[in-house]
């Protein structure tokens, strides 16, 4: 499941993964998934949380965790953080400067692995390479629900190894 706030951004991503078969393309909120308890194996994020005030970030955090079956994977990749490279902390002011994102620079002072560990997550553990880090832990507990829901045990739905599905994008209810 591919899912975006942006129509545009996920017909892009529907062309250029054309190829793969059994992608369900949805255009929903991150803060608002239309997804089950438990539904999936994994969650994770691609350069979102910079995007993100401080107070949407834990929020997110929380509800993509509420998705992932006990003992699953939660993940994120996004920009480094103040400390996590000494040699380029002195470059992160600028980047808010010359592009414009308005709230990169709390992002760059609030460290992920933190929010995440915040959320009830287990186990994080995060790493670099260059200008990108990732940020993942396991859900362990019902606990880590957003809203104190319970888990439902769901049977994933296995895709044929035909030709690829195209699945027209929908949006989330």
């Amino acid at each position: 499941t591919v899912l975006d706030l942006s129509e545009p951004y996920l017909k892009k991503a529907q062309a250029n993964l054309d190829g793969f078969w059994g992608l369900d393309f949805v255009q929903g909120d991150g803060a608002k998934l239309p997804f089950k308890d438990g539904q999936f194996d994994a969650v994770y994020s691609v350069f979102l949380f910079h995007e993100l005030p401080e107070e949407v970030r834990g929020e997110l955090v929380r509800e993509g965790a509420r998705l992932v079956r006990r003992g699953g994977f939660y993940g994120l990749v996004d920009s480094i953080q103040r400390g996590d490279h000494a040699a380029f902390d002195p470059l992160l002011p600028h980047f808010p400067k010359l592009y414009h994102e308005p709230f990169f620079r709390n992002y760059a002072e609030h460290p992920m692995d933190r929010v995440l560990r915040g959320a009830g997550l287990q186990a994080v553990e995060q790493d670099r390479g260059m200008y990108s880090k990732a940020v993942w832990g396991t859900v362990s507990s019902p606990a880590v629900r957003a809203r104190g829901r319970t888990v439902k045990k769901t049977t994933p739905k296995r895709a044929s190894r035909g030709a690829p599905v195209r699945k027209p994008v929908r949006r989330a209810r």
